[in-house]
């Protein structure tokens, strides 16, 4: 251990102090944000901004009996951007449940293995070089690709579906009923092109709860089932007279109300060649960054059509038939609340079909189609009402209104939930907090109250947002809880519903079908509301701080009454200082976030002291982890 003379220890000495001091006064310093080429300074993409095009045609048959999937596909990769590229990337993330994934290493083995089977790649009909790393495969191109270029490949594939109860929590796989049924929801099914950005190759395997990174594409595909299953999924139907019965035809065109669609096996009951043959469902989709299906042999399913500005939507659920009374009394009805407030936030909605089905295990969403894994009680869905909780209903209700808010976060403005999950479900559990209460002022929302947040960002384990999903334990925390409180607050109390609801649609105008990181909504909010907000960012997506202001005393010097408040939690907030006098006089002072300027640690107020005696003082604030040190007496 060295010795410093007097003089240096001194020195060194003032020098920690000051650094400390900086590092509390840096909470008002800009953020060192991040500024890709296709972003710019002010938030909006820039005129050099790229991105890749990769469509699909698929033909793919779902076989029931052993839970696999066989497809083929066509692909054509446009690369648009400034690199020749010598491979291309892609991703089948069902992988993870191989023997030898990291996933498997991290996580255990669940029910049975599932995963691709077998993958092949082939250019003018020539097999391509193919290195499978974790739940990436790399394909090697004949010759490069230079930017500006397009190549066309053929892909074959065999894949084995997961069980949906699976303690891993798929987010693909088969449900399976007492009664032999079953309903399958198939995502993640197809080798999907990894996004290509100036960063290079998004990489980062998927484990378990970091989502996807991928690009935007034009898709055609095909799906053969047996044909007494029906097919919900991305995009428009092709095919409806073809594959549904007459019966289920003429429900599937009406306008004016909402309809219900009975299983194949009811509207055919006594007919021997139901089920025995198969059938094509044709969809199309555009302008997206994926697709899925659900499939089942005993799907009830509900379905209307809903005039938004001008143009035709059409809103589909389904869920088992085995009695699902929540869904059959609410679950069109909560889609229709929200594609109908979302489309009057935003401008408009964008998908012509929106799908929720009830499927279990865990919710996840997908353009134009969501699973949605909360049920409630199984009761005969046209009897009596069953007894359920308050939370079961609002679960059901919620979950809904969740998934369908990701139609704009990450669908159309497509952002990379691997990396910056926080990001989109973040504002997607804002957004669902919106839905909530404009469906019932008493709804009881999981996520979006100030008043419940403290207590979570108290606790030791709690992790800043600005986090991968797999690098800690608490997703719902930091991903979902806290950063909508926080989008909540920025509206609320200190933006302003107005502005900031103007702000949030821009913003979307702006990166809609294009690829946004969370530092381009930042700069777009500092832009557009000229408020210098890099305190908010840096408290509640960059740090594990936590707000906790407190009373730490009051002097009285001459007839100036001063009242200290220390900032114990880490993160700084404005606040309301209330204090009452024997007399029955009130003096209230609204403190705006700059008074935590000069010293984040502690700040104070003078007011003219009143000849009545101080009775007591009340420190007022959002999202405050400790209500004890808020008053005096």
């Amino acid at each position: 251990m060295s010795v410093l003379p007097k003089n240096r220890l001194l020195l060194s000495a003032m020098l920690a102090l000051g650094t400390a001091f900086s590092a509390l006064a840096d909470l008002f310093a800009p953020l060192p944000l991040p500024l890709p080429t296709g972003s710019s300074s002010i938030g909006v993409p820039a005129a050099q901004y790229w991105q890749q095009q990769v469509n699909y045609r698929i033909q793919a048959e779902l076989m029931p009996d052993t839970a696999t999937l066989n497809a083929s596909a066509d692909i054509q990769y446009q690369n648009n951007s400034p690199q020749s590229l010598t491979e291309l990337w892609f991703e089948l993330p069902l992988n993870r449940f191989l023997p030898g994934s990291i996933s498997t290493a991290l996580h255990g083995e669940g029910m049975a293995s599932a995963g691709v089977i077998q993958m092949a790649f082939f250019a003018a009909k020539k097999p391509l070089p193919l290195l499978r790393q974790d739940t990436f495969y790399r394909v090697s191109l004949p010759k490069p690709l230079a930017g500006g270029d397009s190549i066309k490949l053929k892909v074959s594939w065999q894949l084995q579906l997961p069980e949906r109860r699976d303690p891993r929590r798929p987010r693909a796989g088969v449900e399976r009923f007492s009664d032999g049924s079953k309903l399958f929801g198939v995502a993640l099914w197809f080798p999907r092109a990894v996004a290509f950005t100036d960063s290079g190759w998004a990489l980062s395997p998927f484990i378990k709860d970091a989502e996807f990174a991928t690009e935007l594409g034009d898709y055609q595909f095909d799906i053969r089932v047996p044909d007494d299953y029906v097919v919900l999924a991305s995009g428009e139907l092709q095919n409806a007279a073809e594959v549904l019965s007459k019966t289920q035809y003429q429900a599937w065109q009406q306008h004016d109300s909402a309809q219900l669609i009975l299983p194949e096996s009811a509207v055919n009951a006594g007919n021997s060649s139901a089920g025995s043959g198969k059938k094509s469902w044709q969809f199309s989709a555009n302008k997206v960054r994926d697709v899925a299906f659900a499939a089942g042999n005993k799907l009830i399913w509900q379905t209307q059509q809903l005039k938004l500005n001008g143009r035709w939507h059409r809103l589909n659920v389904a869920y088992p038939d085995n009695g699902r009374w929540l869904w059959h009394k609410y679950a069109l009805a909560s889609t229709r609340h929200s594609v109908q407030q979302l489309a009057q936030y935003f401008g408009d909605f964008p998908f012509t079909v929106m799908n929720v089905v009830n499927i279990a295990g865990i919710g996840m969403e997908y353009p134009g189609i969501t699973f949605v894994g909360f049920r409630g009680p199984n009761a005969a869905i046209n009897g009596p009402a069953p007894a359920y909780s308050r939370t079961e209903k609002h679960d059901v209700l919620g979950g809904i209104m969740h998934e369908v808010a990701h139609s704009y976060f990450p669908m159309l403005v497509n952002t990379d939930e691997r990396q910056e999950g926080f990001f989109d479900e973040g504002m997607v559990s804002f957004l669902s907090y919106l839905l909530e209460q404009s469906w019932s002022t008493d709804f009881q929302s999981f996520y979006g109250e100030p008043s419940e947040v403290g207590a979570i960002m108290y606790q030791a384990s709690y992790a800043a947002p600005v986090r991968r999903a797999d690098h800690f334990n608490a997703k719902l925390d930091s991903h979902y809880h806290v950063p909508a409180v926080a989008w909540v607050i920025l509206r609320q109390h200190l933006i302003g519903p107005e502005l900031f609801d103007a702000t949030l649609r821009d913003f979307v105008r702006h990166w809609r079908g294009k690829r946004a990181n969370f530092a381009d909504i930042i700069r777009f909010f500092h832009a557009k509301t000229g408020l210098d907000l890099h305190w908010f960012w840096r408290g509640w997506f960059y740090s594990n701080k936590h707000v906790d202001l407190a009373l730490a005393g009051i002097s009285e010097q001459g007839d100036m009454l001063t009242i200290s408040i220390d900032n114990r939690g880490g993160i700084v907030m404005p606040f309301t200082l209330r204090l009452s006098f024997a007399d029955g006089s009130k003096v209230e002072r609204h403190l705006p976030v700059d008074s935590w300027r000069l010293n984040n640690q502690q700040t104070s107020v003078r007011i003219p002291r009143p000849a009545a005696k101080l009775l007591r003082t009340e420190l007022q604030l959002l999202a405050d982890a400790d209500l004890s040190n808020n008053q005096q007496n």
